[in-house]
């Protein structure tokens, strides 16, 4: 931004007339020069001057601290409103991908001739299906053990049983 362009903003910030992407804008050309920032100011001291005079008398108060609590405040709403933007365009991200998922679900399942037959069901249901899967194999397992220790045991007491 030049310093032409950023006199001409003085007033509406002052008003609080400027968009986001604006004061962000007239915000860093303040910070770098320090002829606009001498602008801003001035225009600043008379217009607070001028609206605490309106509103009160015989009160002292501190133009500079006051400019400066302004250009902190701008800068803050300008920070905070950015991650809005950033957080809003993330849901509306993940909602798009949500949306193609489903649209190509549902397109699959078209073609398919079913829900069973989708790549999202089977990731879905095969993967709640794998531990029950895995605990019914150690299940057998364990059965399968116990069966041959009891052949074992069966065979050693018939042996001894033959040989009485």
């Amino acid at each position: 931004m030049d310093c032409k362009t950023a006199q001409k903003m003085i007033d509406l910030y002052i008003k609080k007339q400027l968009n986001t992407k604006e004061m962000e804008a007239f915000l860093a050309h303040i910070k770098d020069c320090g002829e606009c920032r001498e602008e801003l100011e001035i225009y600043f001291t008379v217009y607070m001057a001028l609206q605490k005079l309106d509103e009160e008398r015989d009160v002292s108060f501190n133009i500079q601290k006051l400019l400066q609590d302004n250009l902190a405040a701008s800068k803050r709403k300008v920070h905070r409103l950015k991650i809005i933007r950033i957080f809003n365009f993330a849901l509306v991200l993940w909602a798009e991908i949500v949306l193609v998922m489903v649209i190509l679900t549902q397109i699959q399942a078209w073609n398919a001739g079913g829900y069973n037959d989708t790549y999202m069901y089977r990731i879905v249901y095969e993967r709640e299906a794998e531990p029950a899967s895995e605990e019914a194999e150690r299940e057998s397992e364990k059965m399968e053990r116990e069966s041959v220790e009891t052949e074992n045991r069966n065979g050693k007491e018939n042996s001894t049983d033959r040989r009485a």
